[in-house]
């Protein structure tokens, strides 16, 4: 119990110094140091992350997420003193140092500052990129991988929301690059990670923040040059749709997405019938490469054909 106290203790010493520091650096303008720091700070968490950590069953931190995934698995009663010292040390970093992330983030949002707010989430995908590459255990990997989707899309609604963020282009590095491939190679992250987005995508259409940089249609020269991130990962799943069951449940995701975002647009009619029939056009570009791949999923080309023929015309909408 003592033991947990004083770990207790050094955690809030430590948030609170990090905290006033950073503030600091923020009043007197020191952007440079800012982004030093936010680069010292990823690179610390990825080489403790890639090469300072022990199995992830030997994590007692990971414990209760590996008991989501994985229903049989049974923690220990009795831990070594090394075990106890490795969990810390997991604990210290995944929380600790990411903490200083969120507090970067917080004052670069209070204060307006759109470079610091995106270096932070290029960093972060930085991050999760290198844990993407390298082999440091399943249950870590997709802790992390979630970790680091939850604090984007978290933090980037709030930019949005504070009006930090004004249009979509304003915000880099929502989602991972990377995301096709651990779709594809069915990583048991890659479904929240996707849910994550589309859930910021329905909240930022709530607060009328939704527009062509996230759904597409934006045009030059009469052609289509965009059609948004999570039209491009329903692109990909469409046509790799009979490659495995992930990528057909990602799909679904994406579909559901639209679909939501449909209904809304019904229910709360004002002058974004432009936005409306772009996902119109994403629902009509998923079916048409189903049906070229030939895929087999009735139920499912029904349902799309379905949403497509309830869109309203302008004069209804």
């Amino acid at each position: 119990m003592k033991k947990k106290e004083t770990s207790s203790h050094y955690e809030k010493f430590r948030e609170k110094f990090f905290e006033r520091f950073i503030n600091r650096l923020f009043t007197y303008n020191k952007e440079e140091e800012i982004i030093e720091g936010i680069e010292t700070i990823k690179n610390i968490i990825q080489n403790q992350v890639l090469l300072n950590m022990p199995e992830d069953k030997k994590i007692i931190h990971l414990y209760s997420f590996i008991n989501e995934l994985e229903p049989n698995f049974k923690n220990f009663d009795d831990y070594s003193d090394i075990e106890i010292k490795d969990s810390e040390h997991w604990r210290e970093i995944v929380i600790g140092f990411f903490d200083v992330f969120s507090i970067i983030i917080n004052k670069s949002i209070t204060s307006k500052n759109l470079d610091i707010l995106n270096t932070c989430f290029k960093k972060l995908e930085e991050l999760s990129f290198q844990i993407y590459l390298k082999e440091i255990g399943k249950y870590k990997s997709t802790f992390l991988h979630i970790k680091i989707a939850t604090k984007i899309s978290d933090y980037t609604y709030r930019a949005f929301e504070k009006n930090v963020f004004e249009e979509g282009i304003d915000a880099k590095n929502t989602l991972p690059l990377h995301l096709e491939m651990l779709i594809k190679s069915e990583e048991i992250s890659s479904r929240t990670v996707l849910q994550k987005y589309c859930y910021l995508l329905i909240y930022l259409q709530k607060i009328n923040k939704l527009d062509r940089w996230f759904i597409g249609g934006i045009k030059m020269n009469d052609f289509m040059v965009s059609e948004g991130e999570l039209g491009r990962i329903a692109r990909r799943c469409a046509y790799a749709y009979n490659e495995n069951k992930n990528i057909q449940n990602c799909l679904d995701d994406c579909i559901e997405t639209y679909v939501i975002l449909k209904k809304y647009y019904e229910s709360y009619k004002n002058d974004n019938f432009d936005l409306y029939i772009v996902i119109k056009e994403r629902i009509s570009a998923i079916l048409e490469i189903l049906l070229k791949c030939n895929v087999e999923n009735e139920k499912l080309t029904e349902r799309l054909k379905t949403q497509i023929e309830g869109f309203k015309n302008k004069e209804d909408y």
